[in-house]
């Protein structure tokens, strides 16, 4: 294994505007290298590449990267916009099949979580009002309430929980 030079985590990032290059993976898919200054502490900055791939379902997901760091969407091959914001980051680490030393990528992140159950309006004010109960009663030096396991004898609003848990989730889907 080699040595780590960098620590695994999330960093902050903005892309060097003009670094970008176009080319074609190994396995023949299109993609971008975003070259980015990336913020490793408070006094240093490294610059580290990002690989952004647009084969099969990577493609949205590429965009999306290219869309936070600022790119305008248009098809100027120097991506202009690219170095407008910045983004968080993550560096990891990995062995690739069939290596044996690690490689380091660098995901862009877009901050874009999505619930996969999400709550509606009443099971979020339901949650948060048994939410805030609960640190009040934490903050008033009380031990925390039991949580009670996971299991259908929970009702729809979810306040027969001390957290507002368990509730099933919103008929409606979640839409951007």
């Amino acid at each position: 294994m080699s040595e780590r030079r960098y620590q695994p985590g999330y960093y902050r990032a903005r892309a060097i505007a003009g670094a970008a290059q176009h080319g074609y993976a190994g396995t023949g898919g299109e993609q971008i290298s975003i070259d980015l200054d990336v913020q490793i502490s408070e006094q240093q900055w490294v610059r580290l590449t990002s690989y952004l791939s647009f084969s099969g379902n990577a493609g949205p997901i590429s965009i999306e990267r290219l869309v936070a760091l600022g790119w305008d969407g248009s098809n100027d091959t120097a991506m202009v916009g690219i170095d407008k914001n910045e983004v968080d980051v993550e560096i990891k680490y990995r062995t690739p099949p069939g290596k044996t030393e690690e490689s380091m990528d660098v995901e862009i992140k877009t901050g874009r979580a999505k619930m996969s159950k999400p709550m509606g309006d009443p099971e979020k004010r339901g949650f948060m009002a048994n939410l805030a109960k609960e640190a009040a009663r934490i903050s008033a030096g009380a031990p925390p309430s039991p949580r009670p396991a996971p299991g259908p004898a929970a009702d729809a609003s979810g306040t027969n929980f001390p957290h507002g848990a368990n509730a099933p989730p919103a008929q409606q889907q979640y839409k951007l």
